[in-house]
């Protein structure tokens, strides 16, 4: 059996649906034409880093504390 004909894996979850949702993006990259890849990382990437700082304004609202911004 060929690597291509292995069934895939599910991408474990990672307790965060927003989270589990982005990277849910990389499951069908096998589908998009190899051209078109950078732009499944970038959007992963953006969506990531956009649940990490939504996460990170949770916490520290949680915390008191407020975020800085460097001027």
């Amino acid at each position: 059996m060929s690597d291509i004909d292995e069934p895939t894996t599910p991408t474990p979850s990672t307790g965060d649906p927003r989270v589990d949702e982005v990277l849910g993006r990389l499951a069908g990259l096998d589908e998009v034409p190899v051209a078109e890849h950078v732009q499944v990382f970038e959007s992963v990437l953006t969506g990531l880093r956009s649940s990490l700082g939504s996460s990170l304004g949770s916490s520290l609202a949680e915390a008191g504390q407020t975020t800085h911004t460097p001027a």
